[in-house]
């Protein structure tokens, strides 16, 4: 089995600079939100392949786009400003078409992080939907750009 230095993996398929851009990461959880509204933006902007995750611990998957097999989980880049015709920083992509294995959470955050730190890229957004109710504390945390957790 790998090693968390190795699982998951990110793996580029094309080289592009991503310093001062935006990633937007988007698995399906609570109501698919992420997952659709990533999916949204994949799309719209005509975004291209960056890359994909790997592991062998992903659930066995099959996904196909435009004909083709594609990873589960892949990354996607745009130079074009969403509601605009202009280009700008990259904004890339995470999307993901499974829900991974729970072990799994942790390293795929910290991977993409890491990622993230590496290119330069300036702002992490995860969209997520709510879970119905409240956890067993009654507590809720929320974060934001330059800001610390806050409990509720």
């Amino acid at each position: 089995m790998a090693g968390p230095t190795s699982d998951p993996r990110i793996v580029e398929t094309r080289a592009l600079s991503l310093r001062g851009s935006t990633l937007v990461v988007g698995f399906p959880t609570h109501g698919l939100v992420g997952s659709v509204a990533v999916s949204y933006l994949v799309h719209s902007l005509g975004m291209t392949p960056l890359g994909y995750l790997q592991s062998d611990r992903f659930p066995p998957t099959v996904v196909m786009e435009a004909g083709e097999v594609q990873p589960p989980v892949r990354l996607y880049a745009s130079r074009q400003v969403p509601g605009t015709k202009r280009k700008g920083s990259p904004l890339v992509a995470v999307l993901s078409d499974i829900q991974p294995p729970p072990e799994l959470l942790n390293g795929i955050g910290k991977r993409l992080l890491d990622y993230a730190e590496t290119k330069g890229i300036k702002l992490v957004v995860a969209l997520e939907g709510p879970a119905g109710g409240r956890d067993a504390t009654g507590r809720r945390a929320g974060g934001g750009h330059e800001q610390p957790f806050r409990h509720e």
